[in-house]
C-alpha cells in the first residue's frame, strides 16, 4: 500500500509516512469523489477548488503529486497554474496529473510542453488512475 513508505533520517526512523496528494478541482462533487477515492487508497488529499490556492498549497506543502483540472474557474487555467509551480524552484519537481473533461488539440499540445506532466480524460477508470498515480510517484 502507498503509505507503507517510512522516513529514514535519524529523527523520524520507523514512522510511517503517508504520500500526499492535491488535488485542484472547481467541481465540488468529483473533487470529493477523487478525495474519497484517493483517501481508500492511503494517500493524505489536499484540496483546493482553484489555481491560486492550488498554487499556494503545491508550494507550502510539497504533495508528491498534483492532481488538476485544466480548465479552472480563475484566470490562470490548470496550464498556467502547472507553470507556475513549475516555474518555482521549491515546487518545480512535482509530478502534475491533469485529469480533465477537455482535451482540445491546443491543451494536449500544450500539457505535452510541460515537463513531468501526464493526462487522463474523463471520465477515467479508476484502476487506470491509481496506476498512473503510482507511476507518478514512485
Amino acid at each position: 500500500m502507498t503509505s507503507d513508505i517510512y522516513e529514514i533520517d535519524g529523527k523520524n526512523r520507523g514512522v510511517r509516512m503517508e504520500k500526499k496528494i492535491l488535488v485542484i478541482e472547481d467541481n465540488p462533487d468529483f473533487r470529493q469523489m477523487e478525495k474519497k477515492l484517493l483517501e481508500l487508497a492511503g494517500y493524505k488529499v489536499l484540496e483546493a477548488d482553484n489555481s491560486k490556492d492550488g498554487i499556494r498549497l503545491a508550494i507550502s506543502e510539497m504533495p508528491d503529486l498534483v492532481i488538476m483540472d485544466i480548465r479552472l474557474p480563475d484566470k490562470k487555467r490548470g496550464i498556467g497554474a502547472a507553470r507556475l509551480i513549475r516555474n518555482n524552484e521549491k515546487s518545480r519537481g512535482i509530478p502534475i496529473l491533469f485529469l480533465t473533461g477537455y482535451v482540445g488539440g491546443d491543451a494536449t499540445a500544450e500539457v505535452r510542453n510541460i515537463p513531468n506532466t501526464r493526462y487522463l480524460t474523463k471520465p477515467v477508470d479508476m484502476e487506470i488512475l491509481l496506476k498512473e498515480i503510482k507511476d507518478c510517484i514512485r
